[in-house]
């Protein structure tokens, strides 16, 4: 439940598509445009945003183990 908050936060809400998401287009946009290759640039953007996702999953992965430690799967 927990990590399926976070990635909805990550992925859609105004406080991550205002601080990381723009900012980081905005940075790949001016790149792109010094050196004329644009989709270089929005290809390794793309890539650092599945980075930042795949980061947050193996990090609540972990958390969800360790609070589920001593509780048996049916």
């Amino acid at each position: 439940g927990l990590g399926n908050v976070w990635l909805v936060l990550i992925k859609a809400t105004a406080l991550m598509s205002v601080v990381q998401l723009p900012e980081l287009m905005r940075m790949t946009d001016i790149a792109a445009r010094a050196v004329r290759m644009p989709f270089t640039f929005y290809f390794g953007a793309s890539i650092i945003y599945l980075l930042i996702t795949m980061l947050s999953l193996q990090v609540l992965h972990r958390a969800e183990a360790w609070a589920n430690r001593g509780i048996r799967r049916a």
